[in-house]
Formats: structure tokens, C-alpha cells, sequence
């Protein structure tokens, strides 16, 4: 990892976000990031800007610009460009980021509920579902982060599929980065209630175990194979998203990796998606791995076939 974007409003949710991108820079060596301030462009077909509100934006860029060097970035400004633009934030986030080609953009989330993000509009959830690359989300908490804090726990949540096998290459990078970090590898089973069990044939359950343990194999004798004293493998059952966020926040994770299966906004809300209900319920930082456009497309045709074929055998 060596081009990062770091997008920054100047709240105290965008200091954390900062703070976070000073630590991946400490840890990715050769590592470079742009922070960027969008100033919003409001367009109602004439000028509105007073010089008074052009010289309150103008000093609140120069103390930004200070906040970062000072505060956010000090042991590691030398690999800290600041970049300014103009126009609608999520737009020029995801246009900087292609431009410069950034390999992960780092971003607050003010942790919008649907409603919200709905008819109000979120600039992270914008940005998390148009970004080519992976997006490392921030929650908004009440701890500040700190700036010496390493990254000493990794929660990576699989479910063995393709999307996932891009994250699994960010955990190593991660795991290289950080001698420190403990990894642990999650799969959340479907959860069946106990009213159905009884009409489900055992060939069905013991498939969700068989499916666990070729998912940890695959790991142990491949992509962690280096690391196998530093990471474990669990098993949880219950709805996905619910399972990962509550294990994360109630064992301390520092870090949340997940991959993303790039569904669009009917999908999303109809059909859902785990990688985007864990960035909205998450109180630990999630770290999105997006596929390449080309692999979604695939991807998501295997997805729609799948869900040609029942799960669960019908009960009449």
C-alpha cells in the first residue's frame, strides 16, 4: 500500500479518520497520503458567496492546514500533501482518489441511520459505494484516537467467496505492517430456528461445518500459511452483520476488515448486504475491500443464480 486518501471536514469524527491514516502511514513504511478539504459548491444559478464567506472559508482551510501538521500528522508530515478542491464532496473524493490513483481512501462516518442516509445523504456512504478501491470507514466515538496507538487486533470476516479473497490480501498487508497485530478470522453461520431445524435434514446443517473448515484450511495452507502463530479461527452463528459488529466491539477490536460485494442501492436495500450494514452499525473502524468492476460483474451473476436455488428444502 503506497497512495493513500485521506478526505477530512475538519470535525472532530475527520480527526480520528486522520489519526487513523497517521497510523497506517507509520505502519506502511512506504506509505504517502493526500488530505483532502472539499469546500462545498453551492449551485443556485448565482453567485451567493459574500467576501466575508469566502475569507472565513479561507481562514478555516489555513487552520486546517496547521490542525493537520501539528495535531494529526506530526511525526509523519513529511508524507503528507494537502490538497484542496471545490464542488460536491463525495464526487471530488472519488475523483481525486482515480486521479491519483489511491489505493485506500480513509474517511468519518457521522453514522447516519437509513433514514438519513436516505434523504439527507452521508458523504461516506456516498464515497463506500462508488470507490474502485478500498474505503476504511471511521466511526464517530467518543474516545478520541490516539496517535501513538498500534493496531493490535484484527477482526477479518469471511465467508470464503471471492470478494472476500481481496481482503484477505489486505490483512497480510496489515499483519506485515504490524508485527504486533493478532489476527482472528470469522465466520458467521446462518443461524436456523429452532421451529425449522426439526424439518431441516442434518445433510443441510453439517454443510455449514464442512463449509467452516474448508474456509480455514484454504487459510491455514495458503494466504496465512506465514502467519499461523498469530491468527485464529472462530465460528459464530447468527445474522452476519450483527455477529461481526458485536464481537468487535465487546472483544476490543482495533480494526475490522471485510470485502464487499459491490451491490447497488435497490439490492442494498431489498436483498441487503453485510459489508454495508457492518460499516453503519460498527463502533471499531471497518476496513471495505472492493472488488474490481470487472470481478463484481462476475461476482454478482454467480450470486443471482444462486439465489435461483432454495437454501433451505421447502416444508410442504
Amino acid at each position: 500500500m503506497k497512495k493513500l486518501l485521506y478526505a477530512t471536514d475538519g470535525s472532530e469524527i475527520a480527526e480520528n479518520a486522520g489519526r487513523w491514516t497517521a497510523k497506517l502511514l507509520r505502519g506502511w513504511t512506504e506509505a504517502k497520503a493526500t488530505a483532502l478539504y472539499v469546500t462545498q459548491d453551492i449551485v443556485l444559478g448565482y453567485d451567493v458567496t459574500s467576501d466575508d464567506d469566502q475569507r472565513r472559508e479561507e481562514a478555516f482551510i489555513l487552520e486546517l492546514n496547521r490542525q493537520l501538521v501539528e495535531e494529526i500528522f506530526p511525526d509523519v508530515v513529511a508524507k503528507v500533501a494537502f490538497a484542496h478542491h471545490t464542488g460536491r464532496p463525495p464526487q471530488k473524493i472519488i475523483e481525486v482518489a482515480r486521479e491519483q490513483e489511491a489505493e485506500l481512501i480513509v474517511i468519518g462516518s457521522h453514522g447516519y441511520n437509513l433514514f438519513d442516509r436516505i434523504f439527507l445523504g452521508s458523504v461516506s456512504e456516498e464515497v463506500f459505494h462508488r470507490s474502485d478501491v478500498p474505503v476504511l470507514i471511521v466511526p464517530n466515538t467518543d474516545a478520541p484516537v490516539q496517535n501513538d496507538a498500534r493496531i493490535r487486533k484484527i477482526l477479518f470476516a469471511t465467508d470464503g467467496t471471492p470478494s472476500t479473497e481481496y481482503a484477505g490480501e489486505l490483512v497480510t498487508s496489515l499483519l506485515e505492517a504490524f508485527p504486533d497485530a493478532e489476527l482472528t478470522v470469522l465466520y458467521a453461520k446462518q443461524s436456523i430456528d429452532s421451529y425449522y431445524r426439526d424439518y431441516i435434514s442434518e445433510d443441510v446443517i453439517q454443510k455449514e461445518e464442512l463449509r467452516a473448515r474448508e474456509i480455514r484450511d484454504n487459510l491455514n495452507s495458503g494466504l496465512l500459511a506465514p502467519w499461523s502463530r498469530r491468527w485464529m479461527f472462530r465460528t459464530a452463528e447468527g445474522g452476519a452483520a450483527q455477529i461481526i459488529c458485536k464481537i468487535a466491539s465487546d472483544e476490543e477490536f482495533d480494526l475490522v476488515v471485510i470485502g464487499s460485494h459491490g451491490f447497488d442501492l435497490p439490492e442494498r436495500l431489498f436483498r441487503g448486504s453485510v459489508s454495508n450494514a457492518v460499516a453503519h452499525r460498527s463502533k471499531v473502524p471497518v476496513l471495505i475491500a472492493k472488488m474490481p468492476r470487472a470481478v463484481q460483474v462476475g461476482v454478482e451473476a454467480i450470486h443471482q443464480q444462486q439465489e435461483e436455488i432454495p437454501s433451505l428444502p421447502p416444508l410442504f
